[in-house]
């Protein structure tokens, strides 16, 4: 990675009023792989949220959601996952959405972390729950480089109070709570607070009766709010065993009447043939709910080590670039009934698609 272009990208970008701290990066043969992109226009956020809303008359466009925002191009690692410039980088490369998971330390401050511990992406070790923020603030963030080895860059732990400073009226954020529903309530109080409650897609996984339980509750609390919530259900769950039984998937759809929904072709067994239909929330029934309801598919393409294409039928980013084969990834799943992919490869994913014509342009680009 070029550091001083990623240097002038983000000077570009404070120029335009962008909020970006610090900078990190790794080389790739010479290879530069973040080229410039302008900021996206004012109103894309507005013209996002009509496509989502307004799903059966949108179909023609794909969403791309970066996974832990936008920190890997064509396999190489360019920021630390889920930094402030991570999230900056995907704004300015007119990505719809960034994925981020929700921590909360000893003393009620809301983060940006995947993992419940410190010790892979940080500098700092423990349990992030069992730390207060005094003890964390200036832990940096890391970049692996091989061999057990990381990079450690000037990123610090973001807090959500800085990410919506930061994406207001710029993109969409999908809040993957791993904190539980009865802590939603504060992220969205906050997020009204700084006015980006409109671009909130908050995940609610609803795999049994308790999920689904405390998901309607949570939904039937804030269903005259701006949020939009995303019902999280998978083929593997017990629900789904029965190809003929959509009682369960109807049931979500007429109760959260959601604009998105996260779906999984579950691949669990490494000899399993990658899907060929899609499994159960690709079959003509299902896909007659989702236009009665008016809503979207969202499928993870993720990278995966267990097996690769884990959440995706086999069909995931591995295929699409380690196997140079995109359409069967992206292009195959969107034909197949998709109109989102959170991929950890939004730059290509989103260049794919504007090629093969499956993403409109926004008024403004």
């Amino acid at each position: 990675m070029n550091k001083k272009l990623i240097a002038l990208t983000i000077a570009v970008a404070a120029l335009s009023g962008c909020n970006s701290s610090g900078s990190s990066g790794n080389d790739t043969d010479g290879k530069d792989q973040t080229p410039p992109r302008p900021s996206p226009n004012p109103n894309r956020v507005e013209q996002m949220l009509h496509r989502l809303e307004n799903a059966n008359q949108n179909r023609d466009h794909v969403f791309v959601v970066g996974h832990r925002a936008l920190w890997t191009n064509q396999g190489e690692r360019l920021f630390p996952e889920q930094s402030l410039e991570s999230i900056q980088y995907a704004i300015d490369m007119g990505i719809d959405a960034v994925e981020l998971d929700i921590r909360v330390t000893a003393d009620d401050q809301y983060v940006i972390l995947h993992d419940g511990s410190l010790n892979r992406t940080t500098t700092c070790e423990g349990s992030i729950s069992q730390k207060t923020w005094d003890e964390v603030k200036d832990c940096r963030l890391t970049i692996p480089v091989g061999g057990g080895n990381v990079e450690v860059t000037d990123e610090k732990i973001p807090t959500l109070e800085q990410v919506y400073a930061l994406t207001k009226d710029k993109i969409l954020i999908n809040l993957d709570n791993k904190v539980g529903n009865a802590r939603y309530p504060d992220m969205f109080n906050m997020a009204i607070e700084y006015g980006v409650d409109h671009q909130i897609l908050a995940s609610v996984r609803m795999a049994n009766e308790a999920g689904r339980q405390s998901g309607y509750a949570l939904i039937d609390e804030w269903r005259d709010s701006n949020i939009k919530f995303m019902p999280n259900i998978y083929d593997s769950d017990a629900d789904y065993s029965d190809d003929t039984n959509y009682t369960y998937l109807e049931e979500i759809l007429e109760r959260v009447n959601p604009v998105l929904v996260q779906v999984r072709n579950a691949y669990t067994n490494s000899n399993q043939p990658i899907t060929e239909d899609g499994g159960f929330f690709f079959t003509e029934e299902s896909l007659a709910l989702r236009d009665k309801y008016n809503t979207h598919y969202w499928i993870n393409t993720l990278y995966d080590n267990h097996p690769p294409g884990l959440r995706s039928g086999g069909r995931g980013d591995e295929m699409a670039f380690y196997d140079g084969l995109p359409d069967e990834v992206w292009g195959w799943w969107h034909r197949t009934g998709a109109t989102m992919f959170q991929t950890d490869e939004p730059v290509m994913a989103t260049e794919f698609l504007e090629e093969k014509g499956y993403r409109q342009p926004f008024i403004g680009e």
